[in-house]
């Protein structure tokens, strides 16, 4: 997909990222990024949503349908990165506090959205409710699970592609029907 290509590329190029520190924040090769930016390949959906979270960008835009407002707000990061200003600690003595690594502190910290698993041991490291610790509306966390979700399931993959494809070429994505499922 040419759009998520050159779109993938310029969020590298743009946040001075090479293919390996992609790599090092995404769990995905080097390579395959460097397939995916030359549009030689299209990501699986378990790495498309890692692109997409690791980027903080929405998937509509990264596939091209939603052209504003590609940066996605992390409020539990910016609550993450305010707790250890306050407390006076360095990255890596914090990270050792709420047992992550420094690294995926520090993209957390630039707005790489965690894990629900690291933020409950975020939490539970400094002794913090969950719900206030994330200080937003967690509705609209689930709503967002729910569609990631969507977007990992494999029975959804075919519809995912015929609406990415469709963009591509200028057909909108309200204009197809795929079987009954939607």
């Amino acid at each position: 997909m040419k759009v998520l290509a050159e779109r993938l590329k310029k969020l590298r190029t743009e946040n001075k990222l090479t293919l390996k520190q992609v790599q090092e924040g995404t769990g995905i090769l080097y390579s395959l990024v460097g397939h995916y930016e030359k549009n030689r390949k299209d990501p699986s959906l378990d790495y498309f949503v890692r692109l997409v979270n690791y980027f903080k960008v929405s998937s509509d835009f990264l596939l091209g349908i939603n052209e504003g407002g590609q940066k996605v707000k992390c409020n539990f990061c910016e609550t993450l990165r305010s707790i250890r200003i306050e407390k006076k600690f360095g990255l890596k003595e914090f990270a050792l506090l709420v047992g992550i690594k420094s690294k995926e502190l520090e993209l957390i910290e630039n707005g790489s959205l965690p894990t629900i698993d690291t933020v409950e041991k975020i939490a539970l490291n400094l002794e913090i409710d969950i719900e206030e610790f994330v200080d937003y509306d967690l509705n609209e966390d689930l709503e967002k699970s729910k569609i990631k979700l969507f977007a990992m399931d494999e029975s959804n993959k075919d519809y995912i592609l015929k609406v990415m494809r469709a963009k591509e070429k200028g057909i909108s994505p309200d204009n197809i029907v795929i079987g009954e499922k939607l």
